[in-house]
C-alpha cells in the first residue's frame, strides 16, 4: 500500500506540445541532432513549489531483438532562477 506524504511530488499539469521543438531541441538541431518526435510540459507541485518540466523524447536504436526504444531529455524549464538552478547542479 503506497501512503502519500505532504513532501511527496504530484503531477498538477501535463500538456503535449509535439509540434513546438524545445529551444534546447533547436539548438541541438543546429548541430545535426535530429529533432525529438514529441515534448510535453509536465507541472509539478514538489513540497508546494509549482515546477514545470521539459521532456523531450528521441528515437533510440533498437534492442537486441529489434524492439524500438525511445531517449526521454528530462529537465526543469527556464522559468525560474531556482529551475537554472536545478539544472546547474545536475550538470
Amino acid at each position: 500500500m503506497f501512503f502519500r506524504s505532504e513532501e511527496s511530488p504530484s503531477l498538477l499539469k501535463l500538456q503535449g506540445r509535439p509540434s513546438e521543438p524545445s529551444p534546447k531541441a533547436r539548438f541541438l538541431s543546429l548541430l545535426g541532432t535530429p529533432l525529438p518526435f514529441d515534448r510535453h510540459d509536465w507541472t509539478i507541485d514538489r513540497q508546494s513549489e509549482r515546477v514545470r518540466y521539459v521532456l523531450d523524447y528521441y528515437e533510440g536504436p533498437d534492442d537486441l531483438e529489434g524492439n524500438p526504444s525511445f531517449i526521454v531529455d528530462v529537465r526543469p524549464a527556464l522559468d525560474s532562477f531556482g529551475s537554472a538552478w536545478d539544472r546547474v547542479k545536475m550538470w
